[in-house]
């Protein structure tokens, strides 16, 4: 089975294929040589979808026998007349063989396919987004904070931290934020989902973590009850990691 997308990005491997993707059996030469690799309980599914027919965000899970590793990823979905248009994935490359085989930096395909669609999430997600990344770019812990509902998640997958409640997150975006791929200078590219759940894609400009993608969960008050980050670890060393990590901890 062929999915044909336009545009199909991958952030963490520096790769942009345009005309197809397997995401089973590829029945055409481009993709023979990893799929023959692939074990056949290999597995890739979808874990939560939060979006509509226009665009989505996407918690998936790859397992081992695909790229040698348990990938937990993030994907960015546009949808037109109920076929995809562009598709990218976001995952941690840390501690995975496949990062191997990443493209150059010079490669790099910065775009990740935005030139083929539109924006279409719903006004209260772009609203939503906006607002947050406009508080996280600013290094506004206070303002940030005040977008998530009393009893909100927010969740690292790269870091593996997790914070639970407003309170909380107020104070770990205190301690974190200047610091966070995430944070000060970041610039929002591209926002999907609908009213209830969606997210959205961020870069940065100079920074060793580049990109990245934030899902976001919404109660019916337009407050974050969720959010979820991942990007790229492999292009930060293991001290700066653990450095990080360490903040989600209240002395």
């Amino acid at each position: 089975m062929v999915a044909v997308l336009p545009s199909h990005s991958g952030g963490v491997l520096r790769r942009d294929f345009r005309g197809g993707i397997p995401f089973a059996v590829s029945a055409g030469d481009r993709f023979t040589e990893v799929t023959e690799e692939w074990a056949k309980n290999a597995t890739s599914y979808p874990l939560q979808i939060l979006g509509d027919t226009a665009s989505a965000v996407v918690h998936y899970v790859d397992t081992p026998g695909l790229f040698g590793a348990e990938i937990r990823s993030i994907s960015a979905v546009d949808f037109r007349d109920g076929k995809v248009t562009r598709q990218a994935d976001y995952w941690d490359g840390r501690r995975n063989p496949v990062i191997a085989d990443a493209g150059p930096d010079g490669q790099y395909p910065y775009d990740l396919g935005l030139d083929t669609v539109e924006q279409k999430a719903a006004p209260e997600m772009n609203r939503t987004a906006h607002q947050l990344n406009d508080a996280l770019s600013a290094g506004d812990a206070e303002a940030a904070a005040a977008l998530f509902s009393y009893d909100a998640i927010f969740e690292d997958i790269t870091l593996r931290t997790r914070e639970e409640g407003q309170l909380e997150i107020g104070r770990y975006l205190q301690r974190a934020l200047a610091y966070l791929p995430y944070g000060p200078g970041t610039t929002l590219r591209h926002v999907l989902g609908s009213v209830q759940g969606g997210g959205y894609e961020w870069q940065t400009d100079g920074q060793p973590v580049r990109n990245g993608i934030a899902a976001l969960e919404l109660d019916g008050s337009g407050l974050i009850t969720q959010f979820t980050a991942v990007w790229d670890g492999s292009r930060m060393n293991d001290s700066a990691i653990q450095a990080l990590a360490a903040l989600s901890i209240e002395t």
